[in-house]
């Protein structure tokens, strides 16, 4: 081994120890940003293949970066009525666009900082615009996406600009199964039910 080679060694473990504190001074200085995900610095001895008897290479330390975004953050309270937060696993789906495009970013997030544009869309401090799926009450098609809350059965679906009745299909990511959330046009339109229980009254969002 030579002396450059000891040298570089020592140098290399200072350079992932600057990596690890630059980590740890992003955690700190992060605390209170919503949906920040904490960086840690991984450790990895580089292990140099011995080509001679007498004399030794040497290795070195590498640095390996993780972002903790499986984490579960700290859900806190807040006095906007648009901001959302979850609780396990997830993310929320985003688009740059309100109305995708084959150019538009599709995006996932934990930050959930929405709030309503002057659209009505919900649109996070990145410019991103939530999206969701359209709930309707279930038709009994059972080759629908059902989702039952409060013990009734909605399914996933809209009706187009033509009236015609669209079946979402929640594993494809993209502009037709997925809509940008308007606040505007939550109350939309009475449709027949026979889903009704006494003693409360409720409107739901179609998202």
């Amino acid at each position: 081994m030579s002396l450059y080679g000891a040298l570089q060694s020592g140098v290399s473990g200072l350079i992932v120890q600057s990596s690890a504190l630059s980590a740890i001074a992003d955690n700190i200085s992060n605390s209170n940003t919503v949906g920040y995900k904490r960086n840690v610095v991984a450790f990895n001895t580089l292990v140099t293949k011995q080509t001679s008897l007498t004399t030794y290479s040497s290795g070195g330390v590498q640095g390996v970066n993780q972002t903790k975004v499986d984490v579960q953050g700290l859900l806190s309270a807040t006095v906007s009525s648009t901001d959302l937060g979850i609780s396990g696993n997830g993310f929320f789906v985003v688009n740059e666009s309100p109305k995708p495009t084959l150019s538009d970013t599709w995006a996932y997030t934990r930050s959930g900082d929405f709030n309503k544009s002057a659209s009505g869309y919900l649109v996070n401090s990145g410019g991103y615009y939530a999206m969701g799926w359209s709930l309707m009450p279930w038709d009994g098609n059972k080759n629908a996406t059902i989702v039952q809350i409060d013990g009734f059965n909605y399914m996933k679906a809209y009706k187009d600009n033509h009236g015609n009745l669209t079946y979402v299909n929640d594993s494809v990511i993209d502009s037709t199964n997925l809509k940008a959330i308007n606040l505007n046009e939550v109350g939309g339109d009475a449709s027949s039910t026979s889903q009704i229980r006494g003693q409360s009254s409720f409107f739901r969002s179609h998202f």
